[in-house]
């Protein structure tokens, strides 16, 4: 195809005239070379989408969810007068919550001697406690909300977390109570105690009814 004196050769012929190497390979350079195919880079081809497992449909019954919501409405929201108007928008589909109902405290001034109930339920936080983290979440999660949460932390006062929360497996059990601690400036931070089985029980007067 390159011999000038021959009529078939591609110059005489008014072709096309490959480019040819000095080792008499032609040059491939993306146009197309008489006889051998175009060579064509690969494309980069997309790399397939990883599958993610699918994801376990978690159930909860109607209750506890009622019960979680109830535990948003009824939290301690710094710097509102009551909730935000944005949560009962947020929930309103879910019907309308009402605050949880405490029961406060019917002892009068600091007895030395007291026989009544444990009232842990006094207080609108250990109302929660009870009824929504501790069926939840269980026991564990319960000690450490009792133990780190700056609001129980601060309520159970010199009460330790185990105290408490044997106060709350026993609400609304009757107690003989004796004061131990007195605190006249400020009554519900006085502390009584109880015998359980000849092992003695801490708790906040504010937790006696």
């Amino acid at each position: 195809m390159t011999n000038p004196l021959s009529p078939h050769a591609a110059a005489n012929a008014g072709g096309f005239v490959p480019r040819i190497e000095k080792s008499g390979k032609p040059i491939q350079d993306g146009e197309a070379v008489m006889g051998i195919p175009k060579v064509v880079s690969p494309t980069a081809q997309p790399k397939p989408a990883i599958s993610q497992p699918n994801q376990p449909k978690l159930s909860i019954d109607k209750q506890t969810a009622k019960k979680a919501v109830q535990l948003i409405f009824n939290m301690e929201w710094a710097n509102y007068d009551g909730m935000p108007k944005l949560l009962e928008e947020m929930y309103s589909q879910f019907g309308n919550f009402i605050k949880v109902t405490t029961k406060p405290s019917n002892m009068v001034g600091l007895p030395k001697k007291h026989r009544g109930l444990i009232n842990v339920r006094a207080i609108d936080a250990y109302v929660l406690l009870i009824d929504t983290i501790l069926p939840m979440e269980g026991r564990r999660a319960t000690m450490k909300t009792l133990e780190t949460n700056p609001l129980f932390v601060e309520s159970r006062g010199k009460i330790s977390a185990e105290d408490m929360l044997y106060a709350i497996d026993n609400d609304g059990t009757p107690q003989d109570f004796s004061l131990s601690i007195e605190n006249k400036s400020k009554p519900d931070d006085s502390v009584y105690s109880y015998q359980v089985n000849n092992v003695v029980k801490m708790i906040p007067r504010w937790a006696i009814s």
